[in-house]
């Protein structure tokens, strides 16, 4: 492990475990937003349970070690699903975990090991603004709302997406044709050697889209699937492979590793285990009881079985209730399925390398995140170069003092007058403008961003972006080889062409099904939200890419 990710290790395990509860900071929530847990569907509540327990100890998640599902969570909705959306899971003693109901997002598309909940965040910023929330809503990858019991917005979390204007279907058959995933192979994830400076991807690009604001939260609502349909279906065909695994388990078991202990998150109390089918003698299963840590069951089947079998484990829990849990072992010529492997972590240094930069307003507007993850782009590499980072040494002068083009100076860790300054300059740079109180910022706009550069340093800017907000795998690879490859974060896109975001963790997994390899990615973003409240992992998909080069 790299020094720097020893050091944000320790930084945040320490930040988690003094941090304030969740669930302790969620004040003014109606009853009705609240979901008892054992309320929730039991395969949503596996999912947030099964994540926990697959990234307890890793990390991925420092100061998980000892970290619980809190007993209650919070209902959100999407205006172009029927019912609950997703459920979002408080975990003690900070972060939370939100998971889709439905094959409309990724199983779960958003999760943190930091900060507070997304719901006690927004029930606090209902309070603040003397309004009561009645309703949750997940509008997009980063985008959150509650609303009030007359339609109106209470709080927001994040920006709200604008209403766009000619998409349509035929422009996800393009991209998916056009698009390239088979550069990863089963074993790990390969080198996509592209890179091309100030690239401009405008094949889908098209003089009939339009970005617009809303009247009002409410027509939000009510034109959410017109505006953002094709950009929903795109998503929910990029999710459809993590189903596929999901109903691949359903129908022929949970696939274990054949001579490993394979560890299943149990949803309840003081179970008790039975096994049932004709695989049932050739596996190890127990309930293991742990202090201060719920129940796990630890499935071990022979290191070399002579055919793939299945098996089932009956669990039963104090007061009453049961479940059944169907496994399939594969033998050693059957390489069909297999359980997910190992987390693989990439990462850009560490949290306290991070540049905590926020929107403020100007003239009655926000100044854009497209702006803010640019200051926190070129004030990360500035830092880097102050520490004396050999690959970025040569590079000072990013950040000058004042924010001008004077004396060098090292760039601030949080917003001042002089990160202010350049917010402000860069932002007249990618043209942002005004949508409702939100500074917008279009893909193409977001190169210009190199002006910045000329008269203080020689560094480079390279952008690479899906013009109509379909996400490509190509984008997501330039990104994850910017962390991996140069250990320097980039900038993605996220949503309905919504939020720029700053990615400086990449996270993978990958597992064998009936229907070929599986992968689980992850990138680890800060949000320019100011501190880890806005801190987080979110499915690796990204209709943008924006990187700096020394």
């Amino acid at each position: 492990m790299k020094a720097s990710s020893r050091i944000w290790l320790a930084t945040m395990a320490i930040a988690a475990l003094v941090a304030q509860s969740a669930w302790a900071g969620a004040p003014g929530g109606p009853a009705n937003l609240r979901v008892n847990r054992r309320a929730v569907p039991r395969d949503v509540q596996r999912r947030a349970a099964q994540l926990l327990e697959d990234v307890r100890g890793t990390e991925g998640a420092p100061g998980w070690e000892t970290a619980q599902l809190g007993e209650e969570v919070y209902a959100f909705y999407r205006p172009d699903v029927r019912g609950v959306a997703y459920y979002e899971f408080a975990v003690a003693p900070a972060g939370f975990i939100v998971v889709a109901t439905g094959a409309h997002d990724y199983p779960i598309p958003h999760w943190s090991f930091t900060g507070k909940s997304i719901a006690s965040q927004l029930l606090q910023g209902a309070v603040a603004k003397g309004k009561t929330a009645s309703r949750l809503y997940k509008l997009d990858a980063l985008s959150y709302a509650a609303e009030t019991a007359d339609g109106g917005l209470a709080s927001q979390l994040g920006n709200l997406p604008m209403r766009l204007e000619g998409l349509h279907a035929s422009m996800i058959g393009k991209v998916r044709s056009a698009d390239s995933d088979a550069a990863e192979a089963a074993g790990g994830e390969v080198e996509a050697a592209r890179r091309g400076r100030l690239s401009r991807y405008s094949d889908l690009r098209t003089a009939d889209l339009e970005i617009a604001p809303w009247a009002s939260f409410s027509e939000m609502k009510a034109n959410y699937s017109r505006s953002f349909g094709v950009l929903a279906e795109s998503l929910r065909q990029e999710a459809a492979a993590s189903w596929r695994s999901e109903k691949a388990e359903r129908e022929h078991g949970r696939a274990l590793r054949p001579g490993q202990d394979n560890v299943v998150a149990l949803l309840g109390a003081h179970p008790t285990v039975s096994t049932y089918g004709a695989g049932a003698a050739k596996v190890s299963v127990a309930a293991r009881e742990r202090r201060g840590l719920p129940p796990v069951l630890v499935v071990r089947p022979a290191a070399d079985s002579a055919r793939a079998t299945t098996f089932g484990v009956t669990v039963s829990y104090r007061g009453g209730s049961s479940e059944n849990i169907t496994f399939f072992v594969p033998d050693r010529n059957f390489a069909a399925a297999s359980s997910w492997g190992p987390w693989t972590y990439y990462w850009a240094g560490s949290s306290g390398h991070q540049r905590d930069y926020y929107q403020f307003t100007v003239d009655g507007c926000a100044s854009g995140c497209g702006a803010t993850a640019w200051a926190m782009l070129f004030g990360w590499a500035d830092h880097q170069a102050n520490l004396g980072n050999s690959y970025w040494a040569a590079r000072w002068g990013l950040y000058r003092s004042g924010g001008g083009y004077g004396a060098d100076a090292d760039a601030p860790a949080s917003q001042d007058a002089g990160i202010r300054a350049i917010t402000l300059e860069i932002r007249d740079y990618i043209g942002t403008f005004c949508a409702s109180g939100q500074g917008a910022t279009t893909p193409w706009d977001m190169s210009d961003a190199d002006q910045y550069l000329s008269g203080r340093t020689g560094a480079t800017l390279d952008t690479h972006y899906n013009s109509v907000g379909i996400s490509e795998s190509r984008l997501r690879e330039y990104a994850r080889n910017a962390i991996r490859d140069r250990g320097t974060p980039a900038i993605i896109g996220t949503g309905w062409l919504e939020h720029y975001p700053l990615a400086w963790g990449y996270g993978w997994q990958s597992q064998e099904t009936w229907t070929g390899t599986e992968y689980n990615r992850w990138f680890y973003v800060n949000n320019g939200w100011s501190g880890t409240s806005g801190d987080g992992w979110v499915s690796a998909s990204t209709w943008y890419a924006g990187e700096i080069y020394p």
